[in-house]
């Protein structure tokens, strides 16, 4: 991959399992493709759900806990299922509202800041799947698990963006739940490119991850261990959790092999403000930054 930028994450997660699958696709990984909106520096995925299926368009949120839907516009599903209070799904989702006996789960909008409890409830879910060099075909997930908000936590996000999708280190994010289902390896591998009108993608399991001219772009990641937060950066949380975000331990920054000028003792992490997580937990990543735009690379594509 050419580029002036490329961006992969590559996360391995200990995730619990949310549901068991009641399909007999086993998909040996899952693919989102996704586009980056420059103007206000977001990026989209858009996601067949509900019945009859519709393209919902999602801003993707890294760290984010779970998956959240606007209910009050443009939102029509007759498969679309409310939880009780102190059910499993409640318990699995982390719920600690009742709201007309129905779960009470926090959604944040991480680009305004602005959070409130929504309904915990279920939608028919389809994701293509994928070897990690070609598409295959798309499989479904029954029962999976987003918050049912009002359209205002929707403000600050791209135009006809109806929710966030996060993916972070929960139960109930986006790629821990198709994992869960599926039975396939709990890693995703997130690739941004900076080519303008170019996809990136989301791939979902382990790789290999193949984009023209046959590069697998899991060749070129290397390992450092993720980090634990025990205090919530986000909006709205309860203190006694950890963070659902990732950190990684940084001790310095290069640009164009130059050492950025930093204070250094503002890096390291004590066990105040965050602690190592066991080894099996890694983060996978290769950035790479040019000062001089190198010419876009117009074959950044999945193969198909």
């Amino acid at each position: 991959m050419a580029t002036a930028l490329h961006f992969i994450l590559l996360f391995s997660l200990l995730f619990m399992p949310s549901s068991s699958a009641e399909t007999s696709d086993r998909p040996k990984a899952l693919l989102i493709p996704v586009f980056k909106d420059s103007a206000k520096l977001q990026c989209i995925a858009n996601i067949a759900m509900w019945t009859p299926t519709s393209a919902v368009s999602f801003t993707i949120d890294i760290g984010g806990q779970n998956v959240f839907v606007d209910c009050e516009k443009d939102y029509f599903t007759s498969t679309h299922r409310r939880f009780a209070c102190g059910s499993a799904r409640c318990n699995l989702a982390g719920s600690r509202n009742c709201i007309n006996n129905s779960c009470g789960i926090i959604a944040n909008n991480t680009v305004t800041h602005v959070a409130t409890v929504g309904d915990l409830g279920s939608e028919i879910i389809s994701i293509e799947s994928t070897d990690g060099k070609y598409a295959i075909g798309y499989v479904s997930q029954r029962h999976f698990l987003s918050v049912c908000t009002p359209s205002y936590l929707v403000g600050g996000l791209t135009n006809g963006v109806q929710g966030m999708a996060g993916l972070g280190r929960t139960r109930v994010s986006l790629p821990a739940q198709l994992s869960a289902y599926f039975s396939i390896p709990r890693t995703f591998a997130f690739c941004l490119s900076d080519a303008p009108g170019y996809d990136g993608a989301i791939f979902i399991g382990n790789g290999p991850y193949v984009f023209s001219p046959d590069v697998d772009a899991s060749t070129l990641l290397t390992y450092t261990p993720l980090l634990v937060n025990p205090i919530r950066t986000y909006s709205a949380y309860v203190q006694v959790d950890a963070s659902w975000e990732y950190f990684i331990g940084v001790k310095s920054i290069k640009i164009n092999k130059k050492v950025v000028p930093i204070n250094t003792r503002l890096l390291p992490i004590n066990g105040t403000d965050g602690y190592r997580e066991p080894r099996s937990a890694r983060v996978l990543f290769n950035v790479s930054f040019s000062a001089k735009l190198a010419p876009p690379n117009k074959e950044l594509k999945l193969l198909k």
